[in-house]
């Protein structure tokens, strides 16, 4: 009998926010993206050989530095090395850590297209504009079916009492 596996894919990449040329962080961020993808998939499959029949997970994530660098082509290409060669549970969850600021209502669709169901939210900023969008993208992923939204407060963000009360609100 086999163990399921949690398999955990890190992006090692810093979202292009970090950066003060965004346009050229960007361009920068794909030119790594297409060859860490390709290693991936060589790294994939030396696992795979190792663990043989063995490939069936219950728990996958995608997180890192920024998940969100990838396009949604990378995704997509991202999720289908995976598909291929690990069996997710149907019962799986499947997660993946995204930065509000870089996120929409199309792209949380896409991300539930592609089977993601448990969203990791990280919060650097307890600003208005900040907490409304955050609003709206957990409305958002609620009306999509999401399973699972995790909020985590990063940088300075958790320090206010304010932004506390009103991040447990769209909790409930």
């Amino acid at each position: 009998a086999c163990t399921p596996l949690a398999v955990h894919v890190r992006i090692p990449f810093h979202g292009a926010r970090h950066h003060p040329l965004i346009a050229q962080a960007s361009a920068r961020h794909h030119e790594r993206v297409v060859p860490y993808l390709e290693a991936l998939e060589r790294e994939v499959t030396l696992v795979v050989e190792q663990i043989g029949a063995c490939r069936t997970v219950s728990r996958l994530h995608v997180g890192g530095d920024s998940p969100g660098c990838l396009g949604d082509g990378d995704l997509a290409r991202l999720m289908g090395l995976l598909r291929r060669n690990f069996h997710l549970e149907q019962d799986a969850e499947v997660a993946i850590e995204i930065d509000p600021a870089t996120v929409d209502a199309r792209r949380l669709a896409h991300l539930r297209e592609l089977g993601f169901d448990h969203l990791v939210m990280t919060v650097p900023d307890a600003g208005r504009d900040a907490l409304d969008h955050l609003a709206g993208l957990v409305a958002t992923a609620r009306g999509l079916a999401f399973t699972s939204i995790d909020i985590e407060l990063a940088g300075q963000a958790w320090l206010a009492a304010r932004p506390l009360a009103e991040l447990a609100i769209l909790q409930a």
